[in-house]
Formats: C-alpha cells, sequence, structure tokens
C-alpha cells in the first residue's frame, strides 16, 4: 500500500453537546456555490454509501449509537485491527473547491497515536482493495475526547490534486495495536465549497481558574456546615443535592436539611482591574421562592480553611430554576471591585436546603481577567414559536386530526396501530370544534400518542399539531414520525424534529415539523411527551399533514380533509392487571422486573442501548396491582431464557459494557440469560455472554448488568 502524508490542514475543531433522544441531524457546514452535495451520511442507522472492510483482524466498522463505530476492544481484550470505512466514488470531473466534514468521538487511544490511527484518507484509484489503493492523509487534528456526549467536528478542504477527477473515494481508518480504542462517526458530509478557517477552540484569556468538573473537582474542596451531604461529581459535573434514600429501598425520598459548599483554590489578583466568573448551571426542584438563597455564588479574600470564619459575599448571577436535565443555563458575572487588587480572593458555590431539597449541578466553571457579558444569565436557546403558524398548501391529509371523533376513550385514528403507548383522554379544551386530546406522561419514561399508519409518497410533508398545557400540567411536547414495518413501529427509526422538547404553553401554539422521505414509506405519525415532564400532561389540537410534492396512497385518507378512512384504531387499554411474585419460571409469561418499589421500563423507542428507567410501583402482600405497559417476555432458549421488553425488543449484551442492547430480532451471541432464585425470593439474572447480573443501582436510579454486586436484584412478578 502506498501512502503519503499531505498537510493541507484546513480544520474546524471545536466540542459540542449532543441531544440524547433522537440523531441529530446533519451539521450544517458552510456550502458556497451551487454545486451541491457529493456525500451526505448520517450513519443514524445504516452506513449508506460506505462499506466497510477490514484489513487486519475481524473487528468491522458498526452503526452503533446511531453512529458508525470502529473498536477492537473485544471481551476485555485489546485486538490489533486495521478496519475501513470506505465511500461511494465522488465525481468532481467539474469541480473547484470541495471540503469533507465530519463530527466524531475517539475514545481510550494508544498513547501519541490519535491521529495516526483515527485517519481521513482519500484516493483517486481505489478499485476495490485498499491495500492496493494509493491513499492520502488528510489531517483533521484528531483529537480524544473526555466523555461520550461531546462530538468534535472536522472540516478539510478536498486537495487539489483531486479535483477535476472522477472515481474519488474518501476512507475513515481505525487502526489498533497494542491498545485498541473507539472511534465514532457521525453526519459525513462532502460537499461544494471552502472548508472553515482553522479555529482554535475558544478558551478564556488571563484565566486564574477554569474547572470542567467532568471527572473530578480539580483544585476545589468541599466543606459541609449542616448535615453530611457533600457536592459530588456526577453526570460530568459537580452536583449537590440533600434528596437522599433514608429507608434503605434503593430510592431518594427524603428532603434533609444541608449546606453544602464547594471552594475554589484562592487566586492572586494583586494586579486585576477587571474580571469575571462564569459556569453553566442546571438548578431542579428547588424550594419555592429560594433559587437564589439555595444556590448562591460567594467570595471572600480570608479564607483559611474554615468556611464558616471566612467573610463570605454574594454575588447575584440570576439564578434560574430549569424545566429538564439537559438545557444548561449560563452565568456570567463580574468580579466586586473591592475583590480587585487583592491577593487571597477564594470562591465558593453554596447548597442549601432546609424543607426541601433542589438539586444543582455545575459545570465549567472559570474565573478569568476581562469584562462580564453580563449581570443575568443568558437563557438558554430555545426555537422561536411563530404567532402565526407556517402552513403549507394542500389539504389535511390525517384522519379526524380535530379529535372531534371518538371510540369510547380512543379517538379515531389515534391509538397505533404500532409506537402508541401513552394514556389518552377526551378534553372539551379544545382549540377548534368541541374536543381535544390529553396526552398522560410518566415520570422517567417517555410516553407516545401515535397515529394510524399511512402509506406516503416520496416528497416534502409538513406535520404540525396546536398544543397548550392542561390546566396546571404543562407537560413536555415534541413531535415526529415513525416507520412501520410489517405492522411494528422500527424502534430504532423514530424521528423528530431538530427542536427540543419544550413545555407547554398556557396558549394554544403550533408546533410544526417539515421532512423528506426519499421513498415509499408506511409511517405513523409520533407526539411525545417526554419522560423528563415528570408525570405532567398536555393537550393537542388540529394536527394536520400536508404536501406539496408528495401524495398518500394507503392508510388514513387519502382524498385529504376529515373524512372517515383507514383502518379502526385499537382502543388504548388503561386497565390493570395483578402481578405476583414468583421463584419460578413459566416460559411465554409476561412479567414485571421489581427491585423494592422501583420497576424496570422499556427504554423509549428511539433508544438501542441504555440502562433500564424505574416506575414506582407498590407491593402488597407479594401482589402489584398496575398495567401492563412495562412487562417483559421471558422465553425459552437454547442454553437459558431471552427476554423482551413491552417494545417488542430483545435485551442482549455487547462489548464489556454494563447497559443493554435492544434488537427486535434476537441476537446471535449475547442475548441469552439464565434466572437463579435466592433464598430471600429476589432474581439472579445473567448473561451467559459476560457473566453480568441484572440489579438496580441506586446510585443512577436505573437497572444496569453489572460483573460485581453494586446494587439490589429484583424480584419477578407474573402477570395473573
Amino acid at each position: 500500500m502506498k501512502l503519503k502524508n499531505l498537510f493541507l490542514a484546513a480544520m474546524t475543531l471545536f466540542a459540542f453537546t449532543a441531544c440524547t433522544d433522537t440523531p441529530d441531524s446533519p451539521y450544517d457546514f458552510p456550502v458556497n456555490g451551487g454545486k451541491g452535495v457529493y456525500i451526505n451520511e448520517t450513519f443514524a442507522s445504516d452506513f449508506g454509501v460506505f462499506t466497510p472492510i477490514e484489513t487486519v483482524g475481524e473487528t468491522p466498522w458498526i452503526i452503533d449509537y446511531k453512529t458508525a463505530k470502529a473498536t477492537s476492544y473485544v471481551d476485555g481484550t485489546n485486538k490489533a485491527a486495521t478496519s475501513w470505512l470506505i465511500s461511494a466514488p465522488v465525481d468532481f470531473t467539474e469541480e473547484t473547491e470541495a471540503y469533507a466534514a465530519f463530527e466524531y468521538i475517539i475514545r481510550y487511544s494508544e498513547s501519541g497515536k490519535v491521529a495516526a490511527n483515527h485517519q481521513l484518507l482519500i484516493s483517486a484509484d481505489y478499485a476495490g482493495d485498499p491495500t492496493a489503493a494509493t491513499w492520502t492523509d488528510l489531517p483533521y487534528g484528531a483529537v480524544e475526547g473526555a466523555d461520550w456526549v461531546t462530538f468534535y467536528k472536522a472540516n478539510v478542504a478536498v486537495p487539489a490534486e483531486f479535483l477535476g477527477k472522477s472515481g474519488v473515494v474518501f476512507a475513515l481508518r481505525y487502526t489498533a495495536t497494542t491498545k485498541a480504542s473507539t472511534w465514532e462517526v457521525k453526519n459525513f458530509k462532502v460537499a461544494h465549497g471552502t472548508a472553515a478557517e482553522p479555529e482554535e477552540p475558544e478558551t478564556p484569556e488571563g484565566a486564574y481558574i477554569s474547572e470542567t468538573f467532568a471527572t473530578s473537582f480539580g483544585a476545589f474542596t468541599t466543606h459541609q456546615t449542616v448535615g453530611n451531604y457533600p457536592w459530588i461529581i456526577d453526570y460530568s459535573t459537580a452536583k449537590a443535592t440533600s434528596y437522599v434514600d433514608t429507608d434503605g429501598d434503593g430510592k431518594a425520598d427524603t428532603n434533609m436539611e444541608a449546606t453544602s459548599w464547594l471552594v475554589s483554590p484562592t487566586i492572586d489578583l494583586t494586579n486585576e482591574t477587571e474580571a469575571y466568573v462564569a459556569f453553566e448551571y442546571i438548578i431542579r426542584y428547588a424550594e419555592s421562592g429560594k433559587v437564589a438563597d439555595n444556590h448562591q455564588l460567594l467570595i471572600c479574600n480570608d479564607f483559611s480553611g474554615d468556611v464558616a470564619t471566612a467573610s463570605w459575599v454574594n454575588i447575584p448571577y440570576g439564578a434560574v430554576e430549569g424545566a429538564d436535565w439537559n438545557t444548561f443555563y449560563k452565568a456570567n458575572v463580574a468580579v466586586p471591585a473591592d475583590f480587585l487588587g487583592k491577593s487571597t480572593v477564594t470562591f465558593a458555590l453554596r447548597y442549601n436546603a432546609t424543607t426541601k431539597a433542589g438539586t444543582w449541578e455545575v459545570k465549567n466553571f472559570v474565573v478569568a481577567h476581562g469584562a462580564a457579558t453580563g449581570e443575568t444569565p443568558e437563557e438558554p436557546e430555545t426555537p422561536d414559536t411563530p404567532d402565526t403558524p407556517v402552513v403549507p398548501s394542500g389539504e389535511n391529509m390525517l384522519t379526524n386530526g380535530s379529535f372531534e371523533d371518538w371510540n369510547g376513550s380512543a379517538a379515531v385514528a389515534w391509538a397505533g396501530p404500532a409506537g402508541h403507548n401513552a394514556t389518552v383522554s377526551q378534553s372539551t379544551d379544545a382549540r377548534t370544534g368541541n374536543y381535544s386530546i390529553a396526552v398522560a406522561g410518566v415520570a422517567n419514561s417517555n410516553k407516545r400518542l401515535a397515529s394510524q399508519s399511512y402509506v406516503l409518497a416520496a416528497g416534502t410533508y409538513t406535520f404540525s399539531i396546536y398544543f397548550k398545557a392542561n390546566g396546571a400540567d404543562a407537560g413536555l411536547c415534541r413531535i415526529g414520525y415513525v416507520p412501520i414495518e410489517n405492522g411494528q413501529a422500527v424502534s430504532s427509526k423514530y424521528t423528530y424534529e431538530t427542536a427540543a422538547a419544550s413545555a407547554a404553553p398556557a396558549e394554544w401554539t403550533a408546533r410544526v415539523y417539515e421532512f423528506t422521505l426519499t421513498e415509499q414509506t408506511e409511517v405513523a405519525f409520533v407526539i411525545m411527551n417526554n419522560k423528563a415532564g415528570n408525570g405532567a400532561s398536555f393537550l393537542v389540537d388540529d394536527a394536520s399533514l400536508t404536501t406539496t410534492d408528495g401524495s398518500i396512497s394507503g392508510g388514513g385518507n387519502e382524498e385529504g380533509g376529515e373524512e372517515e378512512g383507514g383502518e379502526e384504531p385499537e382502543t388504548p387499554s388503561a386497565d390493570k392487571f395483578d402481578f405476583t411474585a414468583v421463584t419460578s419460571i413459566t416460559a411465554g409469561a409476561q412479567y414485571l422486573i421489581v427491585a423494592g418499589t422501583n420497576q424496570a421500563t422499556a427504554l423509549d423507542a428511539s433508544k438501542s442501548y441504555g440502562y433500564l428507567p424505574v416506575t414506582t410501583v407498590a407491593p402488597a402482600n407479594g401482589v402489584i396491582n398496575t398495567t401492563d405497559d412495562n412487562v417483559f417476555v421471558i422465553e425459552a432458549v437454547d442454553g437459558g431464557y431471552s427476554i423482551k421488553d413491552a417494545l417488542g425488543r430483545y435485551l442482549y449484551m455487547t462489548g464489556n459494557f454494563n447497559s443493554v442492547n435492544l434488537d427486535t430480532t434476537l441476537p446471535a451471541e449475547g442475548g441469552v440469560w439464565t434466572i437463579e432464585f435466592n433464598a430471600d425470593g429476589t432474581a439472579k439474572i445473567t448473561n451467559t455472554y459476560n457473566s453480568k447480573f441484572m440489579q438496580f443501582d441506586s446510585n443512577y436510579n436505573s437497572y444496569g448488568v453489572y460483573p460485581d454486586a453494586r446494587g439490589t436484584m429484583p424480584t419477578l412478578y407474573k402477570k395473573n
């Protein structure tokens, strides 16, 4: 193989935090001119125009976590590997300038070989054998990440010698020798235009303190003056809370009184004329009226180790209580003039709780030279809601979009046949007509109202709804669709609008999602009540589907309007059933997995892996009376049992992870479990692939599969 280095360092690199629940849409890299896009692959569900090839080892690129992923860390062993992901040929015959761009995470790379082991290559003579082609390296400034959520962006110019040629291919080449890293890539794009100018990641000038709290407190120290609930590192933040488990059931249930401090190192501002403090934070479940009082930024110049004796001064930063666990607010305030010119300046974050214990997460704490950007925090970015929604031309193709027609407790054409798991009810608080539909939420579990299925031709469509708070309830709403195959929702392909879930407003407000189908597809439309809404509901009315270039060829109302049509929907069931604790398995039966009062639930349909979330149940004398929304089906297979969640996905294990993976087909490896009952009636549910067993972990309020005892093994309750 011939390889030459070409150091055309036209690269933009900066880090950002990816959203959680669904794959991001491709990042809009700059495109100058009109010759368009040659490659545009998200890797959310497949490789598209790319082909995986291995020339060393047997660890190919795979689709995982909605990315293209390469690793040769297998069964706890670092394997030697050279794995390629090679694009289809691109015709640059008439091209004068082009760029390649993608987003990536690299973790656990061999020391000093981040760039060498994770290459972007280009060739004009590739003919199917990567070892025989002439490859040119395109350095993109590869950086090793510190977590699994922060994607870096690469943007590099296509070398001039490849412009004007046809048959140009790109390759991502993963190499491992003594240590096997993991490389995740998404949103790979090749397009006409110039690569962005090199840009250094933002770092504050003259920084005195700069701590991310991603893995440690750094030079900060923790102190407690009331209670013993110190700050901890959790979810890559510094976190304070005194809402804790006091009865030993593994579930936080008690508000404890506390005053907990996170104190900075002492810094010298003797020569400083202006400085600022900045950090990002989330505050949740704060005591009413005491958000600012209980979550303070303090400063002093006489700290000597005892927080109780220092002369602390409060620095108001406009503390705001958040509505979810994903949206960080930004604080950026000036260091008070009284402390400029002082040599022993110390800062502190002081958490306080009296009758109610909130939770405070903080990251990216900086003290630096310069002027503050403002005395109040920046509001997190949220999409604008137009006063008058944009309504495309064309007739409404949804059946019963106004929710006027009901069949008992179900709105006609809204309850499936697939993807629907929400409890709904009729409401007389309507935007138009007599009725709207209330979509109930459940804490820690996404719930979806799904339409009947529609077969849509290729084209661009606009799905829109109006939504509002249901009285005092303001659940978090997001809309999208899911492909339907063989009558089942394809759980790995839920597609939502790019806007994050938002709390239902007090007045009827439009939510609009435009999407394009490249081929005829059967879909159901989805209105999701996000799990972060903590069980609050919202109302929906006047749902609409329109198009200017597509058409409907089956399911629903082909002629448009509100005529009758489509299949009769299934009536959603809110029935409850008795589940009895058991110490033996009946193959094919439905079970609840429960540790104490913490019932395991299915992961959201948009996820293909993760730790099982929980909901609360109330066992009484060995019986739980609840709905069957979160049952697991245990079936006999060779070597043990398979376990299938309520969405029809098998739980299986892979690699060295402690989370479960999900697939609608039982995988050849990792999907077999053994179940042994302990003397106390709990079950040891062990995966035969890695000998790890299922436990409820109170630290994370979820179920994982661990190699050692670190939580509570569950009790199995069989449906009567």
